[in-house]
Order: C-alpha cells, then structure tokens, then sequence
C-alpha cells in the first residue's frame, strides 16, 4: 500500500518524483511525459497499456475534489472551484458521452444541448417547429440597413450585434435576438423586478442574422426569421426605443418644446389598429434622451391655432368616425324632438368602445359638467370602472340640453355601437332624465345610485336658504351623519328623528319639503348602509375623475371656447388610454414594494382582532377607533397583481380603509385577515375538545413519551384545574368587573360623556360575539364545499 502518489509514481515508473524520465518497464525507453510513455506502450507493446503506464492520477480516490461532469481532479479546493463554474449543469436527457458542454437552453421545455444545431433539431422532432430561413443579398450596406429597420419594426423585434470577424475577402456580421439568452442580475439586490420581468427569456431563440460583407460592397444575409419563446404579439413591452426615434425625440428637445407637448404629439399619433413602442414613451424616457444627448433642461411654451369644429367633424368621419351623431346649431330638423337652436355631439372612439363593453356590466356612470365653455354648453359622460379600479370616461355628449329627449338620443347611439348594457349600480345625479333614459332603452338596472359630488352640492346649495347659519352647520352634519351610517336598523330610527327635527322647525320647513320630496323614497340610494363598501369605493373614484374634467382638463377659472373644451377631452382620452397601456405592457404604475410594506406592517397586528360578520369581517382601524369592513369580491382572479407571502392577488378583498379604497392597495388589514384565516383552518379543533375527553373533577394530565419508560425516566405529570374551580374564578373576575363598570356609569355627568361610552361600548359587543361568528363561518364553509 503505497501512501503518496510519488511512492507509487516510483514503483511504476522507476523513476523519483523529482526525476523528468518516465522508464518502460517492458524494454527500458525513457521519455519525458506520461503521455509519450503511453503511446510508445499503444504501438510496441499492444494489451499491456494498463500495466506499464496506468493513468494515476484518473484515480478519484487519490484526491481530495472529483469533477463528476469531466473526470477531473483536485487536491485543492480554489481550483476545483474555479474550475467548476466553467461548466453548465446538464439535463438528464444529455447524453454523458458527448463530452461537450451544453450552451443552449430549449425556452420551452428547457432541455440544455451542446451546439446550435442540436437544439434547432430539437425544435422540429420535440415541439414541431419549422424553422424558417431565406438567403438574400443587397447592393450596399445601407440597403440591409434599411431592410433591417423595416423588418424590425413590422415585427416588433430587435436584432443586436454580437461580434465581427474580419477576413481578406470579408467582413461577417452576426446579429442575433435580444431576448434570447439568459437573465444575470447586477447589484445588491435592493430594488424590485419589474412585473413584466427580464427582457431574457432564460432560453435560446433561434432567430439571427448572419451577415457577409464582401470586398465589392455586396452584402450576402443569411437570415433566419423563426422566434422560439416567445411571439411579436407580447414582444412591444420589451422594445426599445430606435434610434432614429431618439433622434427625433431629442431634436425637438433641443428646440426647447415642452415635454408634455412632445407627449401630447405622441399621443395624437396613435392609432386603435397598430401600435408601437414609441406610443408608450414616458417623461422618463425624455429625462433619459436629454442626459444621453447632453441636452439642456429648458423650454419654452408654444401654441397652435385650434381647428375649426366642423373641419374637426368631418376629419374625424373620414377617419376612425369617433363622431356618433353631430347637429350644429341652425341646422335642419332631423331627429324628433330637437330643435333648430339646439346643439348635439356624440363622440365615441374604437377604443372606448371596447373598454365599454367589456366593464360596463359592473359601475357605470353618467354624469355631467356644465359652465366650462363660452357657449355654455353642457358636457354629459359615461364613465365605467376597469379591472385596475381606474375609471375610464367611454363616451361624450355634448348639448344645450340636459332632458330625457337628449340623454334618449344619447344612449340609442350608444346602444346601436355597443349593443345592450345591463350594469349592477347605474349612477347619476339625483335628476331622473338620466335613469329613466337609460331604462327605456338599455333596459332597467340592477341598482341606482346619485353620485356623491352632486348629492353635496345639492344639499349645500338648499341649506343656503336657512336663515342660521348655526342651524345650517347643525342640519349638515346629520345629513352626513345619515349618510355615512352603515346599519340599516340605526339608519331607520336616525331619518325619523331627523324628519321630525326639520318638520317642526319653522325655520326647516321649506327644506324639510325638499328633503321629503326627493331623498325620503329614495334613501337606498345615496344611504351607504345600503351600499357595499365596493359601491362606495367606486363612488370616490368616480367623483375623483369628475373633478380631474372639471378643474384639470376643462380649466376651472378659464371659459373654454367649444374648439378648446372638445380638444381638452380628447386630450383625457389619450392619457386614460396611455395609462391603460402603460399599466398593461410596462407594469409602472404598480409598485410591489407597496404591497411588501404592508405585508410586514400587518406582522405588528393583533390576528385576534378579526371579526367574521354576516358579509365579511371587521378589523379595529387604529387611526379613529374604528372598524374596517373587509369583504371577498373576486375570489377566482389569479392575476399577477399579488402578494406572494399571502398568495392573494389585488383583486379578490376590497377594505373599507383608505389604503385599499382610495390607493388601491392590498392594505395591512387584508394580509391580517388572510393570516387570521391561515390561523384557522389549521385548528383542527384538538384544544376545544380536549375538555371533553377528560372527568369533570380530573385535575391531573399524564403527558406520556415515547421510550421514557423503557429507559427508565419518570413521567411527566401537570396538573390542571377543574372545571369547577375555572368557572369560580370566572364568576369572580366578573363581580368585579361589573362594580368597576358601575362606578365608571356612576360618574357620568354629561351626555357628552355617555356618548363616549357607548361608542367604546360598541365594539366590546362585536369582540364578545367574535366566538359564535366564527363558528357560524366555520359551518358555512364546509357546507360549500
């Protein structure tokens, strides 16, 4: 047994470990290296090669690291290491005896082959994929620049040089994919991945270039056109902006035009049918242009004559016909019940019309914007709510009239480009030419709700007529006050009282015949005891794109002329849509931090104090010492808007609190809730019964081990109290809760005071049912299932 490899060098060879001569032992040659010695064996001494020169060192049990995809060895540890990250992992299905090392990566099923070849063989027997190729040659090289562009932009790809090899009778060019390859993050690792991912799709895509410019300017292309991976129709988010288009970009900068005004001009040239990267620019990329060119940060304000309303119509008829129906003022007759003076425009793009009809069958609004134009002409709109919880204005009326006569003329043109609509809550102001429209020809609602924002204004607007302003301040908050009530049975007893408060006034009267006459009968509809908390938090973001038409886009202290107002809404249409856009194929204006912020923010919170209601649950809202409603809307969306510590996506809760109903965000209180109801349904019930099993009067619990009585240790005994001494401390606990309650009633001395009180009462109650609710829960879930 030999106990160096030298030792056993010696043996073998005849020579020392330090000795440069390696000896045949069969006729006595010398040579230099091992690998000489061998070949003298292979040649004179045929059959005896194991046995005069032995590959040692392939022996794995002389050394310390084994290679298991070469056969190489180490004795120290940095080398094997090193040598390692020169190899990719293999797939089982390669075959060990090829010896090469796999490169190329199926983006499919992501088996990893050796050479291009393979895995383009691969492609057509696994997948049946047909590669295409075409052979093509140009006169110079700006003719297949050329080509490339157009080829390029057609496809919505991008080839990138890889390297250049130059020769006596060549140049060869190779351009390859830039998705293919695979994706290798740089930096610490402190910022987020963009939801649309890498650019990479961790695979390789056959589609290249191969380009030979030869001496005489002629370019020869072997062009291979197949994309493996992934399709033209999802590649526009992972574009890049050309160079021309920079160019373009960067010449205007320099010509000191404002930004938005180089987006507004994007914006106008983008069309329903193709769309391109440069529709999806940001101010970002302009920020990034003017660095990249070394371009100055000013500007300077110019303005364009505005077009002609009637050119705009029939520029618009002769194109996408966004224009529905148009008479102008002076005008023949052509539509029952219209006047000569009277003025309308219906306008409703291709686009809108899709978003209309695919989300009109949830919230959809109408509503309408009056003294932003110099003609005084009244801007009417119908505004639905998509999946991102953003509201989109669909269509546009624009009139001298507001009656059934024209919101009928309205919604016929509506329904003859979008067919029949039936939405859950139809919402409007508390005039009923709106719904009674609508019902007459689309057909009669779910549900109708008056908006917030003219609901305020219409009480604020009949409060001015009470002398007293003390008594103003006094009737206002009770209306809020009914207003915001969320139990049905409170709200009854509250609008009585309220009723006769008005009734008896002498001062109220007047107001209390208003308020009879048009909100008694209809308090289902602007009462939120009778809305879901997803009705009122579509309310709120309603009302939040009534105020961006009309202090935002329609100029609040400026009167528009027609021209103006018309261009200022299509102007809102282009930004709505982008965002959409920008939402879709670019994922910015989400933030998964948001969502990972409010998941650990949920860890300091209490999982007790979830309630189970009838609709939902409670959670105790820490800001007013409150309760937050949180209800299930969508439990089947399984889009990639969602936490990935909870497994719940943005759409399936909506909670009362403002981090989900005005930010729209998957809030502290939703990530408690879903962790209260891990909780849950990982209690299988062995602490409830476990009372049960034992006698009543039992106070001692034997906790038995397995294997503590063989090896001869004592087991261990606790001790337990009755039940009857548990229901004794019980009692006494209560007696003195109870005194410490009545000396707090005792010491009430105003009714400010007992208000306070009952109100820290309230939820007290809703905790000591926490118990039987959740039971309730508990049997309704394994019934549906």
């Amino acid at each position: 047994m030999f106990q160096t490899i030298t030792e056993m060098a010696i043996n073998i060879y005849g020579f020392s470990g330090k000795s440069k001569h390696r000896k045949c032992t069969e006729c006595g040659s010398l040579f230099s290296t091992i690998s000489n010695l061998r070949k003298h064996v292979r040649q004179k001494h045929p059959g005896k090669l194991e046995e005069v020169a032995p590959l040692i060192y392939k022996n794995k049990n002389n050394f310390k690291f084994s290679c298991e995809i070469c056969d190489k060895n180490f004795n120290h540890e940095r080398y094997f290491r090193f040598h390692m990250k020169s190899h990719v992992k293999p797939d089982d299905n390669i075959k060990e005896e090829t010896g090469n090392k796999p490169s190329k990566k199926c983006p499919i099923c992501s088996i990893l082959l050796p050479s291009a070849a393979e895995i383009l063989g691969h492609f057509f027997q696994e997948h049946d994929i047909t590669i295409s190729t075409t052979e093509m040659e140009f006169t110079s090289i700006y003719e297949f620049e050329e080509w490339l562009r157009k080829m390029e932009k057609s496809t919505q790809s991008k080839f990138v040089k890889k390297g250049t090899k130059t020769s006596r009778k060549h140049v060869k060019t190779s351009y390859f994919c830039h998705r293919s390859g695979h994706y290798s993050p740089t930096g610490n690792g402190l910022r987020c991945t963009k939801m649309k991912g890498s650019v990479k799709i961790n695979g390789y895509c056959p589609a290249s270039i191969k380009l030979l410019q030869l001496n005489d300017g002629v370019c020869q292309v072997h062009f291979i056109e197949t994309h493996v991976g992934h399709s033209s129709d999802t590649n526009l988010e992972y574009l890049y902006l050309s160079k021309d288009e920079k160019q373009k970009i960067a010449a205007q900068i320099a010509d000191n035009i404002p930004f938005d005004d180089i987006l507004q001009g994007v914006e106008n040239s983008m069309s329903d049918v193709a769309l391109e990267r440069i529709h999806l620019l940001k101010r970002k990329d302009l920020y990034n242009i003017s660095r990249c060119f070394n371009l100055a940060s000013g500007s300077i304000k110019y303005s364009s004559d505005a077009l002609n309303i009637e050119n705009w119509v029939n520029e618009m008829r002769r194109g996408n016909n966004c224009v529905l129906f148009y008479k102008p003022q002076g005008s023949v007759l052509t539509e029952k019940g219209l006047e000569n003076k009277d003025f309308v425009l219906i306008i409703m793009t291709l686009a809108q019309c899709e978003l209309f009809k695919k989300y009109s069958g949830g919230y959809i609004c109408v509503d309408h914007t009056h003294g932003r134009n110099s003609q005084n002409l009244e801007l009417h709109t119908i505004f639905i709510k998509d999946d991102a919880n953003e509201c989109f204005p669909c269509a546009f009326c624009i009139s001298n009239r507001a009656d059934k006569v024209v919101m009928l003329l309205f919604f016929s043109h509506i329904k003859e480009q979008a067919g029949i609509v039936l939405p859950k809550v139809f919402m409007s102001d508390i005039e009923d030419s709106y719904f009674e429209a609508w019902k007459e020809i689309m057909g009669d609602p779910g549900k109708w709700h008056f908006s917030s924002w003219h609901l305020e204004l219409t009480w604020q607007s009949n409060l001015n007529e009470i002398t007293s302003e003390e008594l103003q301040v006094l009737i206002y908050n009770q209306l809020r006050n009914l207003q915001e009530e969320e139990n049905s049975e409170v709200f009854q007893t509250k609008i009585n009282d309220f009723c006769e408060l008005i009734c008896n006034n002498s001062e109220t009267k007047e107001f209390a015949k208003f308020f009879i006459d048009n909100f008694l009968k209809s308090y289902k509809s602007w009462a939120n005891s009778y809305k879901t908390p997803t009705e009122i938090k579509s309310n709120i973001h309603l009302e939040q794109m009534h105020d961006a038409i009309k202090y935002i886009y329609l100029d609040e202290n400026h009167s528009k002329s027609l021209e103006e107002s018309l261009s200022a809404i299509m102007f809102l249409v282009r930004d709505k849509f982008t965002d959409k856009l920008a939402l879709i194929n670019e994922g910015k204006l989400w933030q998964p931090e948001d969502i990972v912020s409010r998941h650990k923010a949920s860890l300091f919170l209490d999982p007790n104090s979830v309630i189970p209601s009838e609709d939902g649950w409670k959670v105790p809202y820490e800001k007013n010492n409150t309760m937050c409603f949180i209800q299930e809307i969508n439990p089947e969306c399984t889009c990639h808007l969602n936490c990935s510590y909870c497994n719940i996506c943005i759409h399936k809760y909506c909670c009362s609190c403002v981090d989900s109903t005005i930010k729209w965000n998957i809030c502290k209180h939703i990530h408690l809730l879903v962790s209260w109801m891990k909780g849950e349904d990982s209690d299988d019930g062995t602490l409830e019964n476990s009372d049960e099993d034992l006698e009543e009067n039992n106070e001692v619990i034997i906790i038995h081990t397995d294997g503590l009585e063989n090896n001869g240790r004592v087991e261990v005994i606790v001790k337990k109290p009755s039940k009857r001494t548990l229901v004794t401390l019980l009692n006494e606990e209560k007696e003195e809760l109870k005194k410490q309650f009545c000396s707090l009633v005792n010491s009430i001395d105003t009714t400010t005071q007992l208000e306070k009180v009952k109100k820290m009462m309230s939820p007290i109650y809703q905790c000591c049912n926490t118990k039987e609710l959740s039971k309730k829960r508990m049997i309704r879930k394994r019934n549906v299932k």
